[in-house]
């Protein structure tokens, strides 16, 4: 570890933690490895090359240079080699290969800068080192530092462990509705977000069910037309359910009820960060989705801190929310992104080195190859950046009259002429109750809408009990009915789990290993869906065919659908059904497992469903 006076230059520090202690050296400090004494600034583009690098430290031994300076020529070449090198000692002296996530930000204090990497490990794992040691929370933030720049970074530790915390928790399945709001500054535009929850945009809960079907998108689609347009009664309750949720998102980030209607309702696209949530956005008026930097970035901090939010970068966000609802995905992308980039480098490097005109040709043909498969991964990185997409569009001022979103006072104005399902037309009473409804949740928040802990961004903390930090290093749970061994950053809670359990029998009923008629007996709670069950099936024909070193690979689970049979009858069910929730009469029946190609009986109340 490094040997402290008064330093400068850039160093890799690691946040090592368990439940309320941190894994320190023997004088009570983090693990500090310097990278370069004479390098007191880095760019944005080395630091999210390592943010990227530390979604794969496996990968690093692939990057490193034997001959430490190959490539002292070149400035970039040479610092990323510093840093590679500097990660691997840091693994080495803490005697593990992933040291953890690289945080957003680096700590700066004068001209020392830390790169600080976050990692929580179980309380049963051992320390093989005879230089570091486990010290509690309130020990560390009492400890007097030997220079200036390391209290800076030991003080900084607590709002950063509750950011790393806070940014790896999913919401539970559901429809939510989300709020689009911006910042810029000389050099960065951020985007606003929960400061409990920096993976998501601020957000509201809608219902439970994530998917919208396509007659209750087609309202929304109308409601921009400005059409003459009789709504169905499933329109009419998503109406209700929308109108809702819009004012009370609004409510919660304290914007004014008269300045609603300039916001805009964006019906572009349906975000689904996973297969279990969806999410519609909310804009401001194009003029004011980015705010212009209006004099101390402070300023804009205190403003959204008074709202229950913060804000980061854009190239943060993205990563921090792919990391929560994709992260093979975004795993895959930083493994062949470092790869790319690294080598590109290189071959760019020693084409201009070369001397003889053949060996030219060979490195210029390398470099373009690799050009190009850096461009096919560029496109499929695009695709995936929506709130990039978004903004973009959002932000175009030039349009008048946005083709893609709908101002909220069309939305949510008052259906009238809604079919009935029975005598045609809603009574005069319903129309009057709806729309006494709508003007309602201009001005209050709706006490239903308190019933479930996480209907909205600002009551997270009720179901969530995130281990934060005080100054003080004492421990602050914010509920006192969470579980808190469950949440931890490397298992982070996907949704809640009744009390209520059940056995599920279920039949194998395609080819496969097992004899066709297999019955498997499956544990479920009262929240295990179909698709969840299907599954838990997938995985146990995968593991008795395995043999003892292959590894277990179960089938496609989009390529199969669990069935209730009774009688002579067959019902598929949907993959959101709860199984231990369908009607009681079906649930008498059999429970088979089947390939969805094999399945011919469509006409089923529980199988079908529109999709937009």
């Amino acid at each position: 570890m490094t040997h402290f006076g008064e330093i400068k230059g850039i160093y890799l520090a690691s946040l090592v933690y368990t439940e309320g202690k941190v894994l320190c050296t023997v004088d009570d400090c983090l693990p500090i490895l310097q990278i370069d004494e004479n390098v007191t600034s880095i760019s944005k583009d080395d630091h999210h090359w390592l943010i990227k690098m530390s979604m794969c430290w496996d990968r690093k031994n692939n990057l490193m240079e034997t001959n430490p300076s190959a490539f002292s020529n070149n400035i970039a070449l040479s610092f990323r080699t510093k840093l590679i090198n500097a990660t691997a000692a840091m693994q080495a002296a803490l005697g593990m290969e992933n040291i953890g996530h690289v945080h957003y930000l680096p700590i700066v204090h004068e001209n020392c800068i830390f790169l600080l990497t976050v990692r929580f490990v179980d309380s049963n794992s051992q320390v093989q080192c005879l230089t570091l040691r486990w010290v509690t929370f309130d020990k560390l933030l009492r400890k007097r530092m030997p220079t200036p720049a390391i209290d800076t970074l030991t003080k900084e530790t607590v709002n950063i462990l509750n950011f790393f915390e806070s940014s790896q928790i999913p919401l539970k399945r559901g429809l939510y509705l989300c709020y689009l709001k911006l910042h810029s500054s000389l050099n960065s535009i951020r985007v606003v977000v929960p400061d409990n929850l920096p993976s998501i945009l601020p957000f509201v809960h809608v219902r439970d069910n994530p998917h919208l079907t396509k007659e209750e998108w087609q309202w929304i689609k109308s409601t921009d037309l400005n059409e003459d347009f009789r709504a169905s009664r499933s329109q009419v309750a998503i109406h209700s359910m929308l109108s809702t949720a819009i004012s009370t998102l609004l409510h919660d980030l304290d914007i004014d009820n008269d300045l609603m209607p300039g916001h805009r309702f964006y019906h572009a696209e349906i975000i689904q960060p996973d297969d279990n949530v969806s999410i519609v956005l909310i804009l401001p008026r194009s003029d004011e989705v980015c705010s212009a930097p209006t004099g101390s970035t402070k300023n804009t901090d205190y403003f959204e801190q008074k709202r229950g939010c913060s804000s980061i970068p854009i190239p943060v966000f993205e990563m921090i929310h792919l990391n929560t609802y994709q992260p093979m995905f975004l795993t895959l992308y930083c493994r062949l992104s470092i790869f790319l980039e690294h080598f590109v480098m290189i071959s760019q490097y020693e084409q201009r080195k070369c001397l003889l005109e053949n060996d030219t040709k060979i490195y210029k043909n390398q470099t373009e190859i690799l050009h190009e498969f850096q461009k096919r991964l560029d496109e499929i990185w695009q695709n995936s950046r929506w709130i990039s997409r978004v903004a973009l569009e959002a932000r175009d001022k030039h349009v008048k009259v946005s083709r893609n979103a709908v101002p909220l006072g069309r939305l949510m104005a008052p259906l009238f002429n809604k079919l009935d399902d029975e005598s045609g037309y809603q009574s005069d009473k319903d129309l009057k109750t709806n729309n006494l409804r709508v003007q309602n949740i201009l001005t209050t928040r709706p006490k239903s809408l308190l019933n479930s802990p996480q209907e909205s961004y600002r009551d997270l903390d009720s179901m969530y009990r995130r281990r934060k930090i005080s100054v003080d290093g004492s421990q602050i749970p914010s509920s006192s009915n969470g579980i808190d061994k469950n949440l931890v950053p490397d298992r982070p809670i996907t949704k809640e789990e009744t009390n209520s359990r059940g056995t599920v029998n279920v039949t194998v009923g395609y080819e496969c290993p097992l004899t066709k008629g297999t019955k498997i007996a499956l544990s479920v709670s009262g929240n295990t869906t179909a698709q969840e069950v299907v599954s838990l099936v997938l995985e146990q024909v995968a593991k008795s065919s395995a043999g003892v070193e292959q590894d277990i690979i179960p089938a496609d689970i989009n390529d199969f659908c669990l069935i209730s049979v009774l009688g002579q009858r067959e019902r598929r069910l949907k993959n959101e059904t709860s199984v231990l929730k369908i009607h009681p009469n079906w649930a008498k029946g059999n429970i088979l497992i089947r390939r969805i190609d094999d399945y011919l009986d469509d006409d089923s109340d529980l199988g079908n469903e529109s999709l937009v």
